[in-house]
């Protein structure tokens, strides 16, 4: 369809205008250098500072916020100005002017409603494609995603450093809490912490390269913004490596290119756990010990207890990837077991030769004297020659017992990890304990001599780093389906001779029930391994045998890595307290739990998911609590009980605001259960990156949990995109630890207020009747086909790097990935998941009160004063700015095949964006993001605009063309050229909103 075929735009007026944008002329003279220009001269980059730079500080001096925004606008114009340089350097000036006209016609459709908009946008793409052969429009429109991919990705950057010139610094944070420092802010300092949970995620898409690329082009931008950069020679040095590394930037592949192996999941992982996380978590508690210390004058209760602790699923989630095997597994215990065992041999290394301390000065212990000749006395016998280690022995023997313990580590990376037939033997650490041991005793001696500073400052770190992450680094979880564990805990009653075909729920319960509650005199039998057969039935099922493989490997890492390497098995699709029965009768078979249920070495965790099984998970835990072999089973874990609550299936089942309801509702109802049974609840929070699986504010998040949800601590997720925002840059992953611990404290010391009754009453009339109108969408007979054709259904494809080829259509909502169903809306501007119908819940629920204005009020005071509903409608207001009707309209015209039924869909979507606009409005009394304290993000949004909806056109433009040549079995290797191109328009894309699937 040609662009003037199309209905005109609807769009509506910002609330600012977009500032900011690449201005090539104020560098070159782009009509002198016929397409060949050279890098920046000193001259120029000199202008170009003295120009575009004026904000450059002196002194230290903290400028205002108003200040701050429009160095950022000149930070985004530099960057853009320095792309703009490659493009041109690299692509010709034609490609950069259509580049810059696709930019300066975006800008303007934003800063004049009803102007040339997406018409324009069109007719630029196609006029720019006239004439030119179908392997250079793909070439030009790989390049296009590229360039707006990239530029992007630079203005997240700028973001970041300014972001970092904002944040509230951990002291301050501290300040502010010490005023809570009385009995009520000791007990919140002292509840148990936070459990950050990574998982992998089909929709993550940049490489560990480009990650690495941008970090360093963040610590340039950051050095430029220093104080001490005053001089024109640092600046232009800086600005030209800059430069450089934005050329390598557009000269890097942003996808992989190939499928990746579940191995390549387990290192992308752990690449951040290594470049990033191990350091900075160890240095902010820390931090916060010390700073907590200081402002108190108190000491932080348990100090060397971590307050953040490390959990993942990667390599262990049965329920959501078929990849993942009993082989994966291992190889991801493993793989961090080595990882963080080589850090702390790195640490030891570095830091020997600050302990230069002569025995005379810091006289040994008969302890630490022994231990080292123990050590140089098992190390020959292994056949290591000493060499050097043995002059240090009397001049510096506290160097040479660091460098032995670091040489104990290398060696201990060597030895086998869960081969529990040989074990470890030889010069190796058999336990996390033993290392402790060495460091403490390290660490006594330079105490007994007075060398406190030495053990402070640098024994103490490394103390701390291995207290955190053991030998395991981060906690696993098993996960796997409620049914398959179903089965599998019917596989152990056969292997019983118990006969469970035919059996119910209930009569399955009860049978559970006995078994686990057999005398040492009757266990259920040998173990199942990958070798033993299955019994019966269950010989064929191969996820059955998975599971039982998953749980013997738990088993031996629990042995040889320590109790924490493998914390969860987690029940997901939980349905019935039968399914954690079956649960806990595998552990049982599976030598997890002792016969009498003396002790528990595995936790089992409920994940409660869709809209009915949260309505209901507190009558299954109720009926859990009541059975006496579980009751056994939670004595052992210290009356302690962990229950999941998934975001994203309960969003897609339910819409936004029925799903966040029904979660805080599902959480009030399990607490008052546990209370009951006196047992300590605590949440798993499966929240992802977008505000329609849970995301927004974590700390805002936080405040807006129900009373008590977080006395126990609590674990949260963090998904595959969440890793690189939150984890490729070091001080953005302090902002992050900050802005979680303090919440949480912050949440324990205030947790004292109860919102009115009529507040629960009017949430719940507007989630059912938000559901009402949300199902009302999603069960129309034209919608699947309208989500099929019109959202980038290519994410599928891309995601794992598959082969292309055709897709089956999905037939029912329940066909659909609940990541990737958020992933493809974001991706068409559309975001449904994030407030359809919220906006006819609240219109219906005033016009059916007796008394509408009351009505309004008592919304407008559930917003002032209810956490809870004040967080709904601010994510909700986010989700509203970011959607943009206009760009839905032109992916629906141009991709389906249908265009009267999409239109029809588009129509309903229409009228609830605008409802729920108005509504909103209604309710906070302003327009989207209009408070002061929303002018950053709504500055953010602008500036990226004109950069972000060429992308979107491109992005149509890509989609269309490519179903068509892969429908008409194009080569294969043109298909990946076009998803090539694709990758980068969807990675743009998902940067330039700043939320993902």
């Amino acid at each position: 369809m040609d662009s003037k075929d199309l209905p005109p735009p609807t769009r509506p007026p910002s609330n600012r205008q977009a500032s900011g944008g690449w201005s090539l002329e104020s560098l070159l003279d782009a009509e002198n250098t016929n397409g060949q220009s050279a890098a920046l001269s000193h001259d120029e980059l000199t202008r170009v500072i003295r120009s575009q730079l004026p904000h450059v500080e002196r002194g230290g001096r903290r400028p205002s916020e108003h200040h701050e925004m429009d160095s950022l606008s000149e930070d985004v114009r530099l960057l853009g100005s320095l792309l703009g340089l490659v493009i041109r350097e690299h692509s010709g000036v034609e490609f950069y002017r259509s580049v810059e006209e696709l930019r300066q016609v975006a800008k303007l459709a934003r800063l004049e409603p009803g102007g040339p908009n997406w018409r324009a946008l069109a007719d630029i793409i196609n006029h720019a494609l006239e004439g030119k052969t179908a392997e250079q429009s793909l070439a030009w429109l790989a390049d296009w995603a590229s360039a707006f991919q990239i530029f992007l990705a630079l203005c997240k950057l700028a973001e970041v450093v300014h972001h970092q010139r904002r944040v509230r610094p951990l002291d301050r944070s501290l300040d502010e809490l010490s005023s809570h420092a009385d009995s009520q802010g000791l007990d919140a300092v002292s509840s148990p912490g936070i459990r950050l949970v990574a998982t992998a995620h089909p929709t993550k898409i940049l490489r560990h390269r480009i990650l690495a690329h941008q970090t360093e082009i963040y610590e340039l931008l950051k050095q430029l913004r220093d104080p001490s950069t005053t001089t024109v020679l640092q600046q232009v040095e800086l600005l030209q490596r800059l430069a450089e590394k934005i050329e390598v930037l557009w000269a890097t592949q942003v996808s992989r290119g190939e499928k990746p192996k579940p191995s390549d999941d387990i290192d992308h992982t752990i690449t951040f756990f290594s470049r990033t996380i191990y350091e900075t978590l160890a240095r902010f508690h820390r931090d916060l010990e010390r700073g907590y210390r200081y402002r108190t004058r108190r000491p932080l209760p348990d100090p060397l207890t971590p307050r953040i602790t490390l959990g993942s699923w990667v390599g262990s989630d049965c329920a959501n990837n078929p990849d993942t095997s009993p082989e994966v597994f291992a190889e991801a215990l493993t793989k961090q077991h080595r990882a963080v065992l080589g850090k702390y041999a790195e640490d030891l290394l570095r830091l020997a030769p600050r302990f230069s301390h002569a025995a005379f000065r810091a006289p040994l212990s008969d302890e630490l004297a022994r231990s080292i000749d123990d050590d140089l006395s098992e190390l020959t016998t292994s056949g290591a020659k000493l060499g050097p280690l043995l002059r240090h022995r009397k001049r510096e023997p506290y160097r040479l017992k660091l460098e032995l313990m670091a040489a104990r580590l290398q060696e201990t990376m060597r030895a086998p990890v869960l081969d529990s037939s040989t074990g470890r033997v030889g010069f190796v650490y058999a336990h996390v304990d033993e290392l402790l041991k060495d460091l403490d005793l390290v660490d006594e001696n330079l105490k007994l001599a007075g060398y406190h500073r030495s053990r402070e400052l640098d024994l103490d770190l490394v103390r701390r780093k291995v207290c955190l992450y053991g030998f395991h680094a981060a906690s696993m979880d098993i996960k796997e389906l409620g049914s398959v564990i179903l089965d599998a805990g019917c596989a152990v009653l056969e292997e019983s001779r118990i006969n469970t075909a035919n059996a119910t729920p209930t009569v399955l319960a009860e049978l559970f029930t006995l078994e686990l509650l057999k005398t040492d005199e009757q266990l259920i039998g040998p173990l199942f391994s990958e070798f033993d057969p299955l019994p019966g039935a269950f010989a064929s099922r191969s996820d059955v045998r998975r599971l039982f493989s998953m749980l013997n490997i738990a088993r031996r890492a629990r042995a040889t890595l320590g109790t924490d390497a493998v914390a969860n098995l987690i029940v997901t699709q939980t349905k019935s307290h039968t399914e954690l029965l079956a649960a806990l009768l595998l552990l049982k078979a599976q030598g997890l739990l002792e016969p009498q249920m003396g002790s528990a070495n595995l936790h089992v965790v409920p994940l409660f998911e869709t809209i009915q099984d949260l309505q209901g998970a507190h009558d299954t835990m109720r009926a859990l609590f009541s059975n006496p072999a579980y009751q056994k089973w939670c004595q052992a874990c210290g009356q302690h009980q962990t229950v999941m609550l998934g975001y994203s299936d309960s969003s897609k089942d339910g819409g936004y605001f029925s799903s966040n309801w029904e979660i805080y509702r599902a959480q009030e109802l399990l607490l008052r259960v546990a209370k009951d049974r006196q047992i300590e609840l605590r949440f798993f929070h499966g929240r992802g990156g977008s505000i329609g699986r849970g995301g927004g504010p974590t700390h805002r998040a936080i405040m807006a949990l129900p009373r008590g949800a977080t006395r126990h601590g609590q674990d949260l997720t963090e998904q595959g995109e969440v890793l690189a925002r939150h984890y490729a840059i070091p001080d953005e992953a302090r902002a992050h630890f900050t802005n979680l611990i303090t919440a949480q404290w912050k949440k324990r010391a205030s947790d004292s207020e109860e919102e009115p009754a009529h507040f629960r009453s009017t949430a719940e009339q507007l989630a059912s009747l938000s559901m009402e109108s949300y199902r009302s969408l999603i069960r129309h007979p034209d919608f699947i086909s309208y989500f099929e054709q019109i959202t980038p259904r290519e994410v599928e494809l891309l995601k794992l790097g598959a082969p292309s080829e055709p897709r089956v259509m999905a037939r029912s909502i329940e066909d659909l990935n609940s990541i990737t169903w958020v992933f493809r809306w974001v991706q068409s501007r559309q975001m449904v998941p994030a407030w359809y119908g919220f906006g006819t819940a609240v219109e219906a629920l005033v016009e059916r009160s007796a008394d509408p204005k009351a009505t309004v009020l008592e919304l407008k005071d559930m917003y002032q004063r209810w956490p809870f509903f004040q967080t709904v409608v601010s994510n909700c207001e986010t989700a509203m700015r970011h959607t943009d009707l206009d760009i839905a309209r032109y992916y629906a015209h141009s991709l389906a095949a249908g265009e009267e039924a999409a239109e029809g869909i588009l129509r309903m979507i229409r009228h609830e964006y605008h409802t729920t606009l108005r509504e909103l409005e209604r309710i906070t009394g302003h327009a989207l993001l209009a408070r002061q304290e929303d002018a950053n993000l709504e500055q953010s949004i602008a500036l990226k605009e004109p950069y972000l909806d060429p992308l979107n056109y491109i992005q149509v433009r890509l989609l269309r063309d490519y179903r068509q040549r892969l429908a008409e079995q194009a080569p294969q290797d043109e298909l990946e050229l076009y998803e090539r191109a694709i990758v980068s328009s969807i990675e743009g894309i998902a940067t330039g909103l700043g939320t993902t699937g």
